[in-house]
């Protein structure tokens, strides 16, 4: 009878190891939890603006990016951030230890700015109400180029250019 009350009282005991492991497994889970979605407050300027950001440290720089793009318009390929250099897009905040109320500095174009810079200008110019087309005035005879040669003269090793004519290459 001994013996079976002992075998009752090593299972209570290992229950009651089981319980406290769960207990401590809930506990450091928590705890894990809690550095998984620790989050910092930092700022990401953009334009001479200010945009306050909360995000976890534990994400990739690509995803924040990503973030970044809804909140500036500025597309995730299109970004560079700064922080105290060149900031890579596998690193993540932590290990670019980024502290609360740190500055993280946005460089990039929108869409519609890149649009707006490729596109070609017009070739009419509004003078007075009326539009004009506007033409390219060739060199020799712009304006600056015409008081160079008046104040200087043509230079000695200048080559007369004749149109619709190309250079024939002389040998000895």
């Amino acid at each position: 009878m001994a013996s079976s009350e002992s075998n009752i009282n090593e299972g209570a005991t290992s229950n009651e190891t089981t319980d406290e492991k769960n207990e401590q497994g809930q506990e450091s889970g928590a705890a894990s939890s809690a550095t998984e979605c620790e989050m910092v407050d930092f700022k990401v300027i953009f334009n001479k603006k200010k945009h306050d950001v909360t995000y976890s440290l534990n994400e990739t720089v690509a995803s924040l990016k990503v973030h970044i793009a809804e909140i500036t318009g500025v597309p995730a390929t299109m970004q560079k951030l700064m922080f105290k250099g060149l900031v890579k897009d596998d690193m993540t905040l932590r290990d670019l230890k980024v502290t609360p109320g740190s500055k993280l500095m946005l460089v990039g174009s929108t869409v519609d700015d890149v649009i707006e810079a490729t596109k070609l200008p017009d070739k009419t110019a509004e003078v007075g109400g009326e539009e004009k087309v506007v033409t390219k005035e060739p060199f020799c005879k712009q304006e600056r180029h015409r008081k160079v040669l008046d104040k200087f003269g043509v230079p000695d090793d200048a080559m007369p250019g004749i149109k619709s004519a190309k250079e024939v290459a002389r040998c000895g």
